[in-house]
């Protein structure tokens, strides 16, 4: 059985990823890197980012066959245009010791090939994995991350891990007295906190 999904509270990041949509569906290959910590919505950000797009025709490839690392680094030739590529919990591609470096360089090359796109990339990664990806290296250090680096580089869009600023927590409250019966059930639990994407995940703060 296929479990509903409660209705999309709009928060702060989401103008974001709608206009790097919308820019795709215009023309123009784009990137979005929403950084949060678990359960914090950045798959169901992904998920309402792909729908309009899908809409349009639009293809959905997610590498995870055999593992995450392999068919990201094996496939991207075989992205064309109009291709939304997700990159769900990207650490576990772009911080392979061995291939990350050139997982990361593959993806650039989709964003910058003319023949490739229009094509939307869309990741989610946990804030130390963007911290350790984007530090710069001591001096004469060398840096394991260059490429992985460029490619966040003015594309992350960190996501709160509570419902803010106070609209978010009055539109959840308007879903839920609309009739969103799992939103009316996580409210009353989640409202002091404003935790409510992590109770919905079935992830409370112990």
């Amino acid at each position: 059985m296929v479990r509903a999904l409660p209705g999309y509270v709009r928060r702060g990041h989401d103008q974001v990823r709608k206009s790097a949509a919308a820019e795709a569906a215009a023309g123009r290959s784009r990137i979005v890197v929403l950084v949060g910590t678990s359960s914090t919505g950045e798959t169901r950000a992904c998920w309402e980012a792909v729908q309009p797009l899908a809409e349009q025709g639009w293809v959905l490839w997610h590498p995870f066959d055999p593992t995450r690392t392999h068919a990201a680094l094996e496939n991207p030739h075989r992205v064309g245009p109009r291709t939304v590529v997700w990159l769900n919990e990207a650490q576990h591609c772009l911080g392979h010791r061995e291939y990350g470096e050139r997982i990361a360089a593959a993806v650039r090359r989709l964003l910058v090939g003319p023949e490739r796109g229009p094509v939307l990339v869309l990741c989610s990664l946990w804030p130390d994995y963007d911290r350790e990806y984007t530090a710069l290296p001591e001096p004469g250090a060398p840096d394991p991350h260059s490429q992985v680096c460029e490619l966040l580089a003015g594309n992350a869009v960190h996501i709160p891990d509570t419902l803010t600023p106070p609209q978010e927590l009055a539109e959840a409250e308007a879903l839920a007295q609309g009739g969103d019966r799992l939103l009316a059930d996580t409210l009353p639990r989640a409202r002091t906190r404003r935790r409510v994407t992590q109770d919905l995940a079935g992830a409370p703060e112990l």
